[in-house]
């Protein structure tokens, strides 16, 4: 699958978004309740590395698979992902994956979400007296007052 997916990828230079179960991890921290050989990692981390794929900010559960066994041999993984290359995360880096309850599979579903940036007040005004000790403060102060250019005063400032 690795291989099929990176020949797609050279055919087509777009941007990409991948999302689904990947039955595998990245690294050690993605998985708990059972070693992880080196080699489990390598042909995931290969693709992500050539397309240059990372994981898309989320929230919800991290851990999205589980065996299901009992306590002494209950395995838990990450192997669900939404990842986007490079340049679909400069483009839509304010989209995140939600990592939802799983209901009749075993995996845990992923909601992908656009939040939309919200517009940035201005700051509040701040003050800095230091600017006080300039020769000219005086005289600047009042030409700005005199100028009148908004409807209220502290515009001006």
């Amino acid at each position: 699958m690795w291989g099929e997916l990176m020949h797609v990828n050279r055919q087509y230079q777009h941007l990409w978004l991948l999302c689904g179960d990947f039955n595998s991890v990245l690294s050690s921290g993605d998985k708990i309740g059972s070693p992880i050989a080196q080699a489990e990692t390598l042909g995931f981390q290969g693709l992500t590395d050539t397309m240059q794929l990372t994981p898309l900010r989320s929230k919800g559960w991290y851990f999205t698979w589980c065996n299901k066994q009992s306590t002494g041999s209950r395995v838990y993984s990450k192997i669900d992902w939404a990842l986007g290359d490079f340049q679909w995360v400069q483009q839509y880096g304010q989209v995140k994956a939600e990592f939802l309850y799983p209901s009749i599979s075993d995996h845990f579903s992923i909601l992908v979400k656009y939040c939309q940036q919200h517009n940035i007040r201005p700051k509040p005004f701040k003050f800095f007296p230091n600017v006080m000790e300039h020769p000219d403060f005086s005289s600047i102060l009042q030409q700005m007052w005199k100028r009148m250019e908004f409807d209220q005063p502290m515009e001006n400032v």
